[in-house]
């Protein structure tokens, strides 16, 4: 269960940060 709730966790924060450098680069 943790491990699950962990990698959902990473999974958004890197989403996030993959959105925010995206956004920045235009």
């Amino acid at each position: 269960f943790w491990h699950d709730l962990a990698a959902l966790v990473i999974a958004g924060i890197l989403a996030s940060m993959i959105v925010n450098w995206l956004n920045k680069r235009k």
